[in-house]
């Protein structure tokens, strides 16, 4: 299995704050009335136009979602004896808006600001990645449809605490810059 981005590290903001746990898959964010909000899958930072890959050979599809994720891509593809449907969000170009079949490690589209993410900040640019057991997810779900990709990538993005985030961040815009 590979990575949705050569470069994985967790987005370090939301918004103007440094928080990179609600980048994160679960009840990570906190929602206007205080209590815990679903996050559905990861934030991970990259500067548009930044290489999209397909993580699994499989079958892929386009949708736009003008208000939500924007443009995105899905893709379906089995694992375990399981068939899942891994999201990338906001994105900015797609390599195609037909139904095609991709394989492992293939460029499938760039990331972008599209739907809500569309910010001039430099930390709130980033790839919504998620997997889903059913696409598309049902009006009202929570997690029942969706599982945390690192039980499917085997391994959790870079930047993982709030005590270097600020560090770290700035170090991986120097090398996005280069």
């Amino acid at each position: 299995m590979t990575t949705p981005l050569e470069f994985m590290m967790m987005r370090p903001t939301q918004g103007a704050r440094i928080d990179p746990q609600s980048n994160e898959f679960g009840d990570v964010r906190v929602g206007s009335n205080g209590k815990a909000k679903a996050h559905y899958g990861w934030d991970l930072f990259a500067r548009i136009g930044t290489p999209a890959r397909a993580i699994a050979n499989g079958t892929l599809t386009y949708r736009n979602d003008p208000g939500g994720y924007g443009e995105q891509l899905i893709l379906k593809f089995g694992y375990l004896g399981t068939t899942y449907y891994a999201q990338y969000a906001h994105l900015s170009k797609e390599i195609s808006k037909a139904s095609v079949q991709v394989s492992e490690g293939e460029i499938i589209g760039y990331t972008g600001n599209s739907g809500n993410a569309k910010s001039k900040h430099l930390g709130d640019m980033h790839l919504h990645f998620e997997i889903r057991y059913k696409d598309p997810v049902p009006k009202g779900s929570k997690f029942e449809f969706r599982k945390d990709p690192q039980e499917i990538l085997g391994r959790y993005p870079f930047l993982h605490s709030k005590d270097n985030a600020t560090e770290i961040f700035f170090k991986a815009v120097d090398f996005l810059s280069q």
